[in-house]
C-alpha cells in the first residue's frame, strides 16, 4: 500500500494526532482491559465485525477515513490508535500486551 496511512506509527498512551472523527471511546494500550475487548471500538462493533460485506474488505474499512485530529506540524511523527485496526477478540489480549511493550520498550 502507498497511501499516507503506510508512513504512520502508533502513539502511545493516547499520544495519536491521527484518528477517526468523532470518535470518543477511544482505549489506548495502556487503558485497555486485556481480557475484553470493548463491544464498540471506533467504527468496528460487535455487529459489524462478522459482516459479510465488511469481512471482505475488513482491511479497507479499519484503516479508511482516519484523519489529523489536530494541527501537525512540518517534521512532527504522523501517530495514530493501533487498536483500531483489531478486530479479532481472539487475539486482543496479545495485542494489547504487544503494544505495551513497544510503548514501555520491553518489546521490540
Amino acid at each position: 500500500d502507498t497511501g499516507i496511512m503506510t508512513f504512520v506509527n502508533h502513539g502511545c498512551d493516547g499520544s495519536a494526532n491521527m484518528g477517526e472523527i468523532g470518535v470518543d471511546d477511544v482505549v489506548t494500550e495502556m487503558t485497555a482491559d486485556v481480557a475484553a475487548m470493548p463491544r464498540t471500538h471506533g467504527r468496528i462493533s460487535e455487529g459489524s465485525i462478522h459482516h459479510v460485506a465488511v469481512d471482505r474488505h475488513l482491511n479497507q474499512f479499519i484503516s479508511g477515513g482516519d484523519y489529523s485530529m489536530r494541527d501537525i506540524k512540518a517534521g512532527e511523527e504522523m501517530l495514530n490508535n493501533y487498536l483500531g485496526f483489531s478486530s479479532d477478540a481472539e487475539n486482543w489480549e496479545n495485542y494489547v500486551k504487544q503494544l505495551r511493550g513497544w510503548c514501555t520498550g520491553t518489546t521490540k
